[in-house]
């Protein structure tokens, strides 16, 4: 992954070896605790998710990844990906039951799963979102490649009700809608 992804995209202070990343850089992950207070979050996953849901990043960093997607592969000169390989991945998957649980706003980008993203659409917009969570922490990645929009939200607290599920999943969805003029109907003004 360093050799082949994350050096020529340039994303230098990404890994999947938390033990690489220097203490100071890191970030403690909490969760609500049964006092009604906080308490530090743990590791949800082990081992064998570490391809799926272990990358240590930055916004920097991940804002080389969401570019080298819109461009269908390229970072800078570099081919990391080909044009096909982004296609397969955002094909239209399975559906998924996402939607009847967070409603329509923001099941719009998660109608369907392909190869590691959601997908979906909102009044025309093609979305393709990846989403990574564990005890204490959330990320998002949404794009709309046909818009040529990115938007990434990451956090270090989760709490785990339907209401307040994913909050960087939720920012970035708002923030995405909003780039693309997309009114929320259930919004107050």
């Amino acid at each position: 992954m360093q050799q082949h992804l994350l050096t020529p995209m340039g994303m230098l202070n990404s890994t999947f070896a938390p033990e690489e990343i220097d203490p100071a850089l890191r970030t403690q992950n909490y969760v609500d605790a049964e006092n009604g207070g906080i308490k530090a979050g743990g590791r949800l996953f082990d081992a064998r998710d570490v391809p799926a849901a272990f990358l240590y990043s930055n916004c920097e960093d991940m804002a080389k990844w969401a570019t080298v997607m819109l461009n269908q592969g390229w970072a800078g000169e570099t081919s990391v990906l080909t044009p096909e390989s982004i296609d397969t991945m955002w094909a239209d998957g399975v559906a998924t039951f996402w939607p009847d649980l967070v409603g329509p706003w923001f099941g719009g980008i998660v109608q369907t799963y392909g190869l590691g993203w959601y997908m979906g659409t909102m009044e025309g917009h093609g979305l393709v979102g990846s989403v990574g969570a564990d005890d204490g922490s959330n990320t998002q990645l949404q794009l709309a490649p046909d818009d040529g929009l990115a938007v990434i939200a990451m956090d270090n607290w989760l709490v785990y009700d339907t209401a307040t599920w994913y909050p960087a999943s939720f920012a970035a969805v708002d923030a995405i809608y909003m780039l693309l003029g997309i009114e929320n109907p259930e919004s107050t003004k």
